[in-house]
């Protein structure tokens, strides 16, 4: 009776902190979206769904482009895989096309899911994984990203680069919330990071030139070089 109920209760701890994972794709010109729901009863968020483009042209995929929207923007990323110029952008690289739609448990906001830690990271990894298997590119797995995000997921991009150094080639944000402070690592130095705001109106601006220095300064000693524009003119330092 004893290891009966210790039975039941090890497959009820399986049930609760186990990822669930559902899918489907669309065959469209050119290629196929995939689309992967993930949830895990650990991740602070609700779920997350993904749509992922996979050019029909490209054999082998080289990396992946990852679009993360911001604030009260989920349900958005799903037009990322099927927006043509990205599609394009994929054709031409041999890159996968992802568009994230992080949703925060009901009443909460983007705090559910900014943080790598939180679930939105290991997540982001599982839906990789199955869409490895789904579309016999088990390259995707292992393939190093290019990260694009906005306001809150400007802010997960560059947590993201705290996070996972080692496997991403290049970050955009665009108008970062938040002024994030990490202790960034030294290969983040070797990373490609540029850091947009949205004009001089923008109440980011001040925070972008913050988070500038915040990811700057620790890497100061490994000669890093920066380019700042403004008014359409270049300054390297």
């Amino acid at each position: 009776m004893e290891m009966k109920r210790l039975f039941i209760l090890f497959i009820l701890i399986m049930a609760l902190t186990s990822t669930y994972c559902q899918s489907l794709f669309n065959k469209i010109p050119g290629g196929r979206v995939f689309q992967i729901t993930i949830r895990n009863s650990t991740y602070k968020f609700d779920h997350a769904n993904y749509s992922v483009f996979i050019p029909d042209s490209v054999h082998k995929i080289r990396g992946v482009f990852i679009h993360q929207h911001g604030c009260t923007m989920e349900g958005r990323g799903v037009a990322t895989a099927y927006d043509i110029q990205y599609q394009a952008f994929a054709k031409k690289w041999h890159m996968a096309v992802l568009g994230h739609d992080l949703y925060p448990q009901a009443n909460h906001g983007c705090d559910d899911w900014r943080n790598p830690e939180d679930g939105s990271g290991s997540a982001l990894l599982a839906a990789l994984d199955s869409i490895a298997q789904l579309s016999l590119h088990p390259e995707i797995a292992t393939a190093p990203w290019l990260l694009w995000g906005h306001s809150g997921g400007g802010y997960w991009v560059l947590a993201m680069l705290n996070a996972y150094p080692g496997r991403i080639i290049g970050a955009v944000c665009y108008s970062p919330a938040f002024d994030p402070h990490f202790s960034y690592p030294l290969e983040v130095a070797k990373i490609p990071v540029m850091i947009r705001h949205a004009g001089s109106g923008d109440f980011k601006e001040y925070l972008s030139s913050c988070t500038v220095h915040d990811i700057t300064a620790p890497l100061a000693p490994e000669n890093l070089r920066l380019a700042r524009l403004k008014d359409s003119q270049f300054e390297l330092t």
